[in-house]
């Protein structure tokens, strides 16, 4: 795959339209600043999907598109089309030539187009999402992503391994599995609480169905036995007595070994419990061991941090000896050729003495050959004559002396001068040394106490992070735990709506008018009224069917829905017109009654209502009165001579006449009013259970935003302290060499002073070995002029012959002077060599000094290494022992697990063996219930057959002759007997069969929703193991390219990339570079060219793990020089032979190695204007 062309008009400062053809190999854009040449990258960039306007050098959408100038008028449209050839097929589509063009709006919108046909961005994302250029691959490096590469920790770097890796599509996938799968346990918990609010309705129903069902049963059999007299009644009556005796024996016994069974399970249930408590005391015994173990984990690897910090110390020690071995040795090699030069020159002088010597001797000879001779001439003179020539021998010597003592005092004067200068430049440079020792001191104390208290604030922050975590987990469960009470309640108030809208707890007639919204007709009593809590109970047995009642605004609207009812077969309903109904009121001496103790009250005056339903309300209500408790209720009821109803908070009942009602309200269905308010108060507990999630999802928020806020405190903290133990390194080794450098300075200083003082006492015995020679030479003067006065006449006669021996003399003298200055040389030359062996010789036992230091610190380093493997074989050790520990962990909790779902099966179990034991209790209940109304009726039956016709029980019953009165008595006992079951609801077994029918449902739906959350949750353990092996074949694929780069880049050398970490997942990435003629360092401690060739290199293995055909490259070369950047091109040579480069530059080198060239440039009017060259054809 290759891109061919980019076509651009109306993008950023390209307003005309613009072509960029682009050929194999490497294409170079070029320009002045400003330009355009990075709006080619950006339109690229944004063709292939680029959402982040940041990333375009943009904040809104109408930034990229032309905004005008002077000149030019702003375009309304955006728009980039890119050609790539396919021929290849590396897009998953048919055609061989692909384009994709991107248009912006200024009204905001924007589209995509694939070879002319509209899609999503959906699409081109995929599309190129394996080709190594789409959103997350490294076909786009500019100085951006190097800057990024070099200033990320590398924790933060190691999103580089993951994109290479292509781990975004794995967790893309994880999260949407994590969203589905959180969704799915929403709507399973919703699914629970709707499947227990149909099991609450149930049970009220399953009693009114059975109701219903006997109230058809008897309607029917009613209209059946209308025919029917009393003796056939009795019969039938006494074979279902004998039926249903012969039922409740084998219900008893069944009954008897269900409760067998259940008692026998709930056994084995209480021992597995125990079972399971076991293994979770022994689970957490593990868990402790675990934590424990992970503690020890972390202090071996604080531990071992200290010894590598240590190491690092050492070695910067050790740099820093060897640095000052270099130094004497350097020094000590230039020593040794002065030292070899002075020995050379005294050899050379001490020839030359030699030479001078011969020729003194030879002159002396000549100079007494003359003298005998002048002693035959001068006969008598003779002993004047060697006296006067003693004299002047004399003065001479004395000359010579103090000329020689002139030149050895200015020699010492001037050694003294050198040794007072090298002394006073050593003691500056030893007050200099220490001012710099004790800035490092300085620094070093500075820096140990940043270190100390960033580790305090470190270990402060991890306690903080600690709390801040369990307040985001606390937070989150009182979330969770007020959600499913919400969704609990919104559950139960959505099934009490829907109660109240079908209308399904009324009677069918009721039931249909409401539904049907009749006009006139104002409501049910139940709708209408609001009761205190505490007087509910009380006021619904007062209203008892009544509650059904329907208020009429008139008895014509009554009328009218009567005849609908009939009509329409809607059932029959009781109505109350507001225009024909009277109210019932106390008396004034019933009203006496109602103040005596323990009386609540009227019920209609404790009731809440419109004003306009007044009359119907008194009318039911008008004359019950509240009583406490049933002896309050039997005392009011027994004052007002039993002439009206008293109901207790209880429900037990005292009617007019005296009779008495009352009992047990279990398991009675909730009645209207207790539905209108519960309706009322769950509003109530939603907004309010509403209200507190939103608060509490904010204080979630708040804490997981302070954990967030604390965990990059805590990395910052972490490099901070990093960076100081670096610098406290630095500044160690510094304080180390200045040490070094000071004790050196201040020998060599105490040397050069006792080097002043000895040439100081030289040139005090040579002053006085001066005056003594003055002296002399001064007497020797004097005796020479008194000689010469005697002896002038006897000179005068012997010139020739004295002037040949004086000169002879005179060269003689000089001789000698020569002589004495050659010697002199020679003894400075010999105090040289010995003051430069006392000096080598210093050297060469600071050498031994610094060679000792050397092998202390390899010493050290040994001892640290054998540390550091005891503490790696104890890491192992303790790791090994932690993994074992965390697999029986792993393997207990799945045991758990497994017992718990063992434990929820067999609770299933004996929920169904409670509820088939209750159905059983139920059935013979009924059964024992139905029996005694059978025989009461049959006893009953046989009773008014004998009061009213005198038949006996043993009365035989003849086949037919069937008496009216025995017809009428059975009619009527059947008609008390269906008007003693009440209140029926007739569609009780449809509404019973549609909730049993959605019951089943949801539970087939929840079984459902369970597996599927079994799936998700393997999937997301695939997916966790899928990246991991992804990244770490990503890892070494990236390693051995960067390497294989690197070595390229810089000609030699070696680099390597280390997992900081051990989990793969979490791991970050370090970069380590090796020049050469170096040693390996991390990244940042490389120079700032040699770090972005580094960066540069890690990129482009990054791209080699992408296969991309395709790379931009904006300015990434601007940063390296010449002969970095040479290697650089050469390189991108290379790989221009598989990948097709644009390159936007400013270096000549890369204008001259590419194979085409676009210049631009920005005309006056803000618009790019393009110019390209094919330099392939150019240069052919």
């Amino acid at each position: 795959m290759r891109l061919e062309r980019l076509v651009v008009q109306g993008f950023k400062s390209f307003a005309d339209r613009l072509e960029f053809v682009f050929e194999p190999g490497i294409t170079a854009i070029v320009g002045p600043n400003g330009s355009g040449k990075s709006n080619v990258v950006d339109a690229i960039r944004w063709a292939l999907g680029e959402q982040s306007l940041h990333a375009l050098r943009g904040e809104r959408l109408e930034d990229i598109i032309f905004s005008g100038s002077r000149y030019r008028r702003p375009h309304g449209l955006a728009e980039v089309n890119l050609t790539f050839n396919n021929e290849s097929g590396l897009l998953p589509v048919e055609y061989s030539e692909v384009t994709v063009t991107r248009r912006a709006y200024r009204s905001g919108n924007s589209e995509f187009l694939l070879n002319g046909v509209s899609c999503r961005l959906r699409d081109i994302q995929d599309l190129f999402a394996d080709t190594g250029i789409g959103k997350d691959g490294y076909a786009f490096i500019g100085q951006g992503k190097v800057d990024e590469v070099l200033n990320l920790s590398p924790q933060q770097r190691r999103i580089f391994l993951e994109q290479a890796a292509g781990a975004w599509k794995w967790r893309r996938r994880k999260q949407e599995a994590q969203n589905k799968l959180a969704r799915t346990e929403q709507d399973l918990i919703r699914l629970y609480d709707v499947c227990a609010e149909l099991e609450r309705q149930r049970e009220p129903l399953v009693k009114e169905a059975h109701r219903a069902q006997e109230y058809r049963t008897k309607s029917r059999r009613l209209r059946e036995l209308q025919i029917f007299v009393g003796l056939s009644e009795m019969r039938r009556l006494g074979e279902k007595i004998a039926a249903v005796k012969e039922r409740i024996a084998p219900e008893k016994q069944q009954l008897l070994e269900l409760g067998h069974r259940r008692s026998t399970l709930e056994m084995e249930l209480e021992q597995r419990r125990t079972g399971i408590s076991e293994q979770e005391e022994y689970l957490e015994k593990l868990k402790n061991q675990e934590k424990e173990l992970h503690q020890q984990v972390a202090a071996l690897e604080k531990h071992l941090t200290s010894l590598w910090a240590e190491a690092r110390e050492r070695a910067v020690r050790k740099e820093g000896i060897l640095a000052q071995d270099r130094e004497l040795a350097q020094r000590c090699a230039e020593l040794e050729k002065q030292h070899s030069q002075a020995r050379e020159e005294l050899m050379a002088l001490t020839a030359v003495l030699t030479t001078k010597e011969g020729e003194l001797a030879q002159r002396t000879e000549q100079l007494r050959d003359l003298e005998l001779e002048l002693e035959e001439m001068l006969g008598t003179l003779d002993q004047r004559r060697e006296r006067t020539i003693d004299y002047l021998s004399e003065r001479s010597a004395k000359s010579n002396a103090l000329r020689s003592l002139a030149r050895e005092e200015q020699a010492l004067k001037e050694r003294r001068e050198r040794a007072v200068a090298a002394a006073e430049e050593a003691q500056a440079r030893s007050a200099a040394m220490k001012q710099l020792q004790s800035i490092e001191e300085q620094k070093i104390r500075s820096w140990e106490d940043k270190r100390r208290s960033m580790e305090t604030d470190y270990a402060q922050l991890e306690e903080q992070l600690a709390t801040a975590s369990g307040q985001v987990k606390k937070a989150q469960q009182a979330c969770d735990v007020i959600w499913r009470r919400l969704e609990r309640s919104k559950a139960e108030l959505s099934g009490l709506q829907s109660i109240q809208r079908s209308f399904s707890s009324y009677y069918q007639g009721p039931r249909s008018v409401l539904t049907a919204k009749r006009g006139g007709i104002i409501g049910a009593v139940a709708q209408l009224l609001t009761v205190p809590v505490e007087y509910e109970t009380a006021i619904e047995t007062a209203l008892g069917a009544a509650q059904q009642f329907l208020v009429a605004e008139s008895d014509e609207s009554a009328a009218a829905a009567i005849d609908w009812l009939r009509n329409t077969g809607g059932g029959r309903a009781t109505f109350l017109p507001l225009n024909t109904i009277r109210p019932q009121a106390p008396s004034p001496k019933e009203r006496e009654v109602a103040k005596a103790g323990r009386i609540v009250g009227w019920a209609s005056e404790l009731a809440q209502y419109p004003k306009a339903i007044a009359p119907a309300v008194r009318n039911l209500l008008g004359r019950v009165l509240i009583a406490r408790d049933l002896s309050a209720a039997r005392a009011a009821a027994k004052a007002g001579s039993f002439r009206f109803k008293v109901v207790t908070l209880d429900g037990d009942v005292v009617n007019p006449g005296g009779s008495l009602s009352g009992g047990s309200l279990k398991g009675r269905r909730p009645s209207q009013l207790s539905q209108a308010r519960r309706l009322r108060e769950l509003r109530e507990i939603v907004s309010q259970e509403e209200t507190e999630l939103i608060s509490q999802q904010e204080i979630v928020e708040q804490t997981e935003e302070k954990e967030r806020q604390l965990q990059e405190q805590l990395v910052q903290l972490s490099d901070n302290i990093r960076q100081a133990q670096e610098e406290l390194a630095v500044a160690s080794a510094k304080r180390q060499e200045y040490i070094a450098q000071r004790t050196e300075t201040l020998h060599n200083q105490t040397v050069w002073e006792q080097e002043e003082r000895n040439l100081t006492a030289k040139l005090q015995e040579l002053a006085t070995e001066k005056e003594q020679q003055l002296k002399a030479e001064q007497e020797a003067e004097k005796n020479l002029r008194q000689w010469e006065t005697m002896a002038a006449e006897q000179d005068r006669q012997q010139q020739d012959l004295t002037r040949r021996v004086e000169k002879i003399k005179k060269e003689v003298l000089a001789l000698r002077l020569e002589l004495a200055a050659v010697q002199e040389k020679e003894k400075q030359l010999k105090l040289r060599v010995e003051e430069q062996s006392i000096a080598l010789k210093k050297l060469k036992q600071q050498q031994e000094g610094v060679l000792g230091q050397l092998e202390e610190i390899a010493k050290l380093n040994a001892t640290a290494i054998k540390e550091q493997k005891a503490m790696n074989t104890k890491m192992t050790t303790v790791s090994a022992k932690l993994e074992q520990v965390e697999a029986q962990v792993q393997e207990i909790d799945e045991e758990i697990h497994a017992l718990r779902r063992s434990l929820q099966e067999e609770d299933r179990k004996l929920i169904q063996l409670r509820q088939q034991e209750e159905e059983r209790r139920g059935k013979v209940h009924a059964l024992e219930l139905s029996l005694g109304r059978l025989e009461t009726a049959y006893q009953g039956a046989q009773q008014r057959l004998f009061e009213t016709q005198g038949v006996p029980h043993d009365y035989e019953i003849p086949d037919l002759g069937l008496k009216l009165t025995e017809a009428k008595s059975e009619i009527d006992r059947l008609g008390q007997e269906i008007m003693a079951l009440g209140e029926v609801n007739l569609k009780a077994p449809q509404t019973l069969a549609e909730i049993n029918e959605r019951y089943e449902f949801l539970a087939v739906q929840a079984k459902d929703v369970e597996a599927a959350k079994t799936s998700l949750v393997d999937l997301i353990g695939d997916i966790d193991q899928t990246v991991s092996s992804r990244l770490l074949e990503t890892f070494e694929h990236l390693r051995d390219n960067f390497r294989d780069i690197f070595r390229h880049l810089f000609e030699g050398g070696q680099a390597d990339l280390k997992l900081i970490g051990d989990d793969p997942n979490e791991a970050g990435l370090e970069i380590f570079a090796q020049l050469p003629g170096k040693k390996m360092q991390p990244l940042m401690l490389l120079s700032g060219g040699e770090r972005a060739l580094t960066a540069i290199a890690f990129l482009f293995a990054l791209l080699q793990c992408g296969q991309s055909s395709l790379c931009v490259l904006d300015e990434i070369d601007a940063p390296l020089d010449e002969a970095n950047a040479e290697r650089f091109l050469r390189y991108l040579e290379e790989l221009a032979q598989e990948t097709q480069f644009i390159l936007v530059t400013h270096k000549r080198q890369a204008m001259i190695r590419a194979q085409a060239l676009y210049g631009l440039a920005i005309a006056p009017n803000g618009v790019s204007s393009l110019v390209s060259v094919d330099l392939t054809q150019a240069a052919g």
